[in-house]
């Protein structure tokens, strides 16, 4: 029952959209579970800072364990669509979030892909949780996830070689490299 409560509450939050006001992407709408501290540019300044220096136009991006999207927005945002930009995310509202915002955007030099980036190719269970910070919104679940070796994914589906890879710091994505 838990589950059909927090997917009806994501349901109706998924459409309630803001306009970021101040940070890198000042201008972009974005959806409201998208968070709004971390798009306003005040949270972690120098990353967002060392991101936009380091990044070149044109360059072909890997947003491994893209979360809700960020780097994958800005290298859109500062590139006019000559990049190519490709966000790995697994989880199934995160995913939503991000097609949301690539939509209401018109980001369409962003592909989505849902696979869990990884060492090696199995199905693996995974279990997370993901909070927002629009209203504290909270979701625990556990599902099978297609984990893929990186080279592997990359010439079966086939995607441009990345010039530019951003990973989080997570347990999983980690191993990619």
């Amino acid at each position: 029952m838990k589950y059909w409560i927090e997917r009806f509450i994501y349901s109706l939050m998924i459409h309630w959209v803001f306009r970021v006001e101040e940070g890198m992407l000042k201008g972009a709408r974005l959806s409201i579970l998208t968070g709004r501290d971390y798009f306003s540019g005040r949270k972690e300044p120098a990353k967002n800072r060392a991101f936009i220096q380091s990044y070149i136009d044109g360059s072909t991006l890997y947003d491994i364990g893209a979360g809700k999207g960020y780097y994958s927005y800005l290298a859109a945002k500062i590139t006019n669509k000559n990049s190519k930009i490709y966000s790995f995310e697994l989880d199934r509202f995160k995913r939503g979030i991000i097609k949301k915002n690539i939509g209401i955007n018109g980001w369409d030099n962003i592909e989505l892909f849902d696979v869990m980036a990884g060492k090696d190719d199995r199905t693996t269970l995974f279990e997370g949780n993901w909070e927002t910070t629009a209203d504290k919104v909270f979701i625990h679940r556990r599902q099978f996830a297609r984990k893929v070796k990186l080279d592997t994914f990359v010439k079966r589906v086939p995607l441009s070689p990345p010039e530019f890879i951003v990973i989080q710091e997570d347990v999983n994505e980690i191993n990619v490299l």
